[in-house]
């Protein structure tokens, strides 16, 4: 209990009983509010004590009276006993004929605190009657705002609707309507200033001496707590939460009065209006509006009003219910999560890093419309982070079905043009079971176009999503280098193992495209020759081996019409490329593979420069060469006219008589039209022949000239007479010297008649030109020694070429290197082909005669190149020669015959 007694009599304290602030005294003597001797009085808060207040005027008889004024705190006892009603409290003190506090009005200075706690124990609770009445109502609403102010407001008797200054016993009628917890407001005074009421802790203060007073700085929503209160106090399901507030002081709340009764006004206009503003529901998402007073109680309500009716959510309640339900397990039904706002949900899902697949229990979406959130998270994330979203989506949400996947398959493919980076993030989207025809044209739509600007990766992103294997539909002036590079790292163990086989499908078709021809034989090769894809490639491998001079055991040599056109084009380019080889190329299995190259061609490949120790690829070569010729050199629709001057054959037929039309094979037409079928030889001729044994001389003279084995057999053996004449075998004759000279006149007398007579015309005069040019270029010195003993002739054929050709022929005449001797090389190995393999009766008689040829001593250094050529010992090379003339001691009549039945010229 505290005390103190100020004024009456003079201005001094009279009692003083416990610790008081010093501030006091100015307003103790303070005579505002005090009229005759009525009662000012109210509750007041201060220093964490709480009083009753009594103002006075005493002793008017002494110049007009002394303030008196009484702080009286009785404890929390008599203010418990008295349920917190200072009015009834006051009341129960000085009201009555002989009220019991009387002497703390009169006589304070001799009461001790004894004496008034035995006064304060004695008393009796008056009898109160609650008020009902607007004034009334509106002194409650009042003392309930007054709770949350700031500052002392005063009001004014008009502010209240009020006659006059209220008395004890009404306002205890008023306070006893209130909840305990409001009965002492913040401090309240009646008849007194505010400046009264911030000295001794009331807050309220009603001063009828003003005629206006300060109602109008209460704000509304302070105006409306007490309606508020009873709002909720009158609400069954909520005023239970109200329980433990009413039953205390405001000012021992837990929490501030200002922030209970803010909540409660929030509660009560959710239950009055049944509906939720979208800004609150912001404000009630905030962290303090989640918690604290009443928050349960506002959230149930406004939960119930969201989800009540059938309409969709906004945005903002949207994030509402979604943060109750993932913050505080609020379970939300599939028919709720239905009605939400798709975007919304996406936003806060990703905000809190939850895949919309994986949300907890009390947040299960149904099918439709997670597919609606799923394909806004679709549309919205980072391009480069689009087909990984999508990616996982397809492995967690197999349960959308394939009709639901697909519709986010089209917002993902939607945004393909957004894309700049490698298209093989989308491989896998391709080829998934469920979703790939989605993907599949887009993506073809987008690697051409791609391909077409030439933008980065477009090559790898074309071959697996261009649906053009082999790149049949790929424009013209495609890059090949970059498809070669795209390949070499894909076949080359770079390929995704979600389309593992996509590479070798793509390069295996390519055998068959015209884009094949962008790409270098080179590079061809070299991808050919990776795993799964040479049996596609094996006919341009095999090619390219034989062109190497490298030996292809088995393999087909037949292609089709497509493949031999690609290969005739690799082969050009081969033969533009390389001009000079360490082994010749098996020309004549090439020519098997590709279509008959044209003259350019034919023209690189005869400027070919080879040092070849292979005689196989060297028959080849000469083979080919011959077969070249054949098709090329000679137009086949050139004819022969008749001509009865023409020189006879021994059977006494003319040429045209026998044959009409120039034949197309080139060894026949070289025999035709050089040598008119004459330099037959004979089995007798071969019996006859030296056979010198063979020994290397340093000294020897140097080979004759260029031959090649394909025209080699063309040319006949002398006869015996010719030999005897020259002391020289008749083999030697088929070297050194023409075999006859009539046969010799004849042959340049042929010629000069072709020249003189059909050089005019150009068919005519180009085929001439092109046979003798071909033929003397290739064939040396046989054809050189014939026809330069005869300057006429010479001169003859020199003027029916033109200028550039003359020079090559000149030239050609004087041209003698080890040529014939690898010519004659491989016209042996052709042999010892055969004899190996029991095909003895067709080989040339000829071959005999050049077999004792080379036994003699003015040949020994061509016998000694040809015998290192087939890689033999002298003593076997010799043998082999021996074995060939015992085997071919044919008769002439057994050769002709078979020569008929060959189609060669006898």
């Amino acid at each position: 209990m505290n005390v103190l007694a100020y004024g009456g009599t003079r201005f001094e304290e009279r009692q003083r009983i416990g610790e008081w602030q010093s501030d006091l005294d100015h307003v103790l003597r303070d005579q505002y509010g005090l009229s005759g001797e009525s009662l000012s009085f109210g509750v007041g808060r201060r220093d964490g004590r709480l009083c009753v207040i009594i103002r006075q005027r005493q002793n008017v008889w002494n110049r007009g009276g002394y303030p008196y004024t009484l702080l009286l705190d009785p404890g929390d006892q008599i203010w418990t006993a008295f349920e917190w009603n200072g009015a009834r409290l006051l009341g129960a003190l000085f009201l009555g004929t002989d009220p019991p506090g009387d002497p703390l009005l009169k006589e304070p200075e001799r009461l001790g605190q004894k004496s008034i706690e035995e006064i304060l124990r004695k008393l009796q609770k008056p009898p109160i009657q609650t008020v009902d009445s607007p004034a009334a109502e509106k002194v409650r609403q009042l003392f309930v705002g007054g709770v949350a102010l700031a500052d002392p407001m005063a009001v004014s008797l008009p502010d209240l609707g009020m006659p006059g200054r209220p008395t004890l016993e009404w306002m205890a009628g008023v306070i006893a309507g209130l909840p305990v917890c409001f009965r002492c407001s913040a401090g309240w005074l009646v008849g007194s200033g505010a400046s009264h009421g911030r000295v001794l802790g009331a807050h309220v203060v009603i001063d009828d001496q003003v005629e206006e007073g300060a109602l109008q700085n209460l704000t509304p929503a302070s105006q409306e707590y007490w309606k508020d209160w009873q709002i909720i106090a009158k609400t069954p399901e909520f005023r239970g939460a109200l329980t433990e507030w009413s039953k205390q002081p405001a000012w021992e709340w837990s929490d501030s009065p200002e922030s209970v009764l803010s909540r409660v006004r929030t509660l009560a206009r959710y239950v009055t209006s049944n509906m939720v503003p979208d800004e609150d529901y912001e404000s009630l998402l905030a962290s303090q509006e989640s918690q604290g007073p009443l928050a349960n109680e506002i959230h149930k309500i406004v939960t119930r009003i969201c989800t009540a009716g059938e309409e969709p959510f906004t945005a903002a309640s949207t994030r509402y219910l979604l943060a109750r339900s993932l913050d505080n397990n609020l379970n939300l039904s599939e028919s709720i999560a239905a009605r939400m706002d798709c975007v919304s949900v996406e936003n806060d899902l990703q905000a809190r890093g939850i895949d919309p697949w994986k949300t907890p229990a009390q947040f299960q979406m149904p099918k439709p419309f997670l597919i609606e959130v799923l394909g806004v998270a679709l549309g919205r994330v980072e391009i480069d982070s689009l087909t990984k979203l999508f990616g996982r989506i397809l492995d967690s949400c197999r349960h959308l079905g394939t009709q639901g996947l697909c519709q986010l398959a089209e917002v993902t493919v939607s945004r393909l043009p957004e894309t700049t980076g490698n298209l093989m993030d989308w491989l896998r989207l391709k080829h998934d079971q469920q979703v790939g025809a989605v993907f599949d044209g887009r993506l073809e739509s987008v690697a051409r176009e791609r391909t077409l600007g030439k933008r980065g990766g477009y090559a790898t992103g074309y071959i697996f999503f261009g649906n053009d294997p082999g790149g049949v539909k790929l424009p013209p002036d495609a890059d090949g280098n970059a498809f070669y590079e795209a390949l070499k790292q894909l076949l080359s163990g770079g390929a995704s193992p979600i389309a593992p086989g996509v590479p070798q499908k793509w390069f295996t078709a390519l055998a068959t495209s015209p884009f094949r021809r962008r790409l270098t034989p080179e590079w061809k090769r070299e991808l050919a020759g990776m795993p799964d894809v040479r049996q596609a490639w094996a006919p341009l491998l095999r090619m390219m081996e034989l062109f190497e001079g490298k030996r292809v055991e088995g393999g087909s040599r037949s292609v089709s019409d497509v493949e031999r056109r690609h290969l005739s084009d690799e082969f050009e380019r081969l033969a533009t490329k390389h001009q000079s080889f360490s082994t010749a190329p098996f020309l004549d299995e090439i020519l098997d593979m590709v279509d008959p190259p044209g003259p350019a061609i034919v023209e690189l490949i005869e400027k070919f420069k080879t040092t070849t120790t292979d005689v196989e690829a060297f028959k080849s070569w000469v083979k080919g060469l011959a077969r070249i010729k054949a098709k090329n050199l000679i137009p086949e629709q050139l004819r022969l006219p008749q001509n009865a001057s023409s020189p006879s054959q021994p059977d006494g037929k003319s040429p045209a008589q026998e044959d009409e039309t120039l034949p197309s094979n080139f060894e026949d037409i070289v025999a035709f039209i050089l040598f008119d079928r004459h330099g037959k030889s004979s089995a007798d001729d071969a019996a006859a022949a030296n056979t010198e044994t063979l020994s290397p001389e340093p000294d020897a003279p140097p080979a004759a000239g260029r031959i090649r084995f394909s025209t080699l057999k063309i040319f006949g053996g002398g006869n015996s007479e010719t030999a005897k004449r020259n002391d020289e075998t008749p083999e030697a004759a088929v070297i050194s010297e023409p075999p006859d000279k009539k046969v010799e006149q004849e042959l340049l007398e042929r010629l000069k008649d072709l020249v003189g007579k059909f050089g005019g015309q150009p068919s005519v005069r180009e085929a001439i030109r092109r046979v003798i040019d071909a033929n003397i270029e290739t064939n040396g010195s046989f054809f050189a020694k014939r026809i330069s003993k005869d300057e006429d002739a010479v001169e003859a054929i020199l003027e029916a070429l033109p200028d550039a050709n003359r020079q090559k022929v000149a030239a050609c005449l004087a041209d003698y290197d080890d040529e014939f001797a690898k010519a004659i090389t491989g016209s042996l190995l052709e042999i010892r082909d055969k004899l190996e393999d029991g095909r003895k009766r067709h080989i040339p008689i000829r071959i005999g005669a050049l077999s004792k040829c080379l036994t003699n001593k003015k040949y020994r250094q061509m016998a000694m190149s040809i015998q290192k050529n087939l890689g033999m010992t002298p003593a076997g090379f010799r043998k082999f020669l021996e074995q060939i003339q015992s085997e071919f001691k044919l008769t002439a009549a057994e050769d002709k015959n078979r020569a008929k039945t060959a189609g060669e010229p006898s």
